[in-house]
């Protein structure tokens, strides 16, 4: 019966899940990034659906993504790589593991319509555009 919780016990009761905006949940000690900008935020603690910080700062919870939301710099940085080199970076795979060698004309496409995508979306957050 030393396993058993005595009737008169108290008992802590577990944390509830914190989510961010990515659906994650969030730990102290975690980095996170605010949807609209990429600034760092590390969780020193929780106030209620805010997440604090070492300075004292705020930050609500559902606002929160684990990684850095795309900027037009890191965009306009990315588009000068080598397509091969893009690819790898954001896990794009061009055809498989049986096809013949590839060249550099099998990474272009995939590439650019990355870049483009990431446009769109960043062009939507940042402008109000589709």
């Amino acid at each position: 019966m030393s396993d058993d919780i005595e009737k008169e016990e108290r008992v802590k009761r577990q944390e509830p899940e914190v989510l961010g905006a990515d659906g994650l949940p969030i730990e102290v000690g975690d980095t996170v990034y605010l949807e609209s900008f990429g600034r760092p935020f590390t969780v020193v603690g929780f106030d209620g659906s805010y997440l604090k910080d070492a300075d004292g700062g705020l930050l609500r919870a559902n606002y929160a993504m684990h990684t850095s939301p795309d900027t037009q710099e890191l965009i306009n940085e990315d588009a000068s790589m080598h397509p091969h080199e893009y690819c790898k970076k954001y896990g794009i795979q061009v055809g498989t593991i049986d096809d013949a060698q590839y060249t550099l004309s099998n990474f272009v496409d995939p590439m650019v319509f990355n870049l483009l995508r990431r446009q769109r979306e960043l062009d939507a957050r940042t402008m109000g555009g589709e």
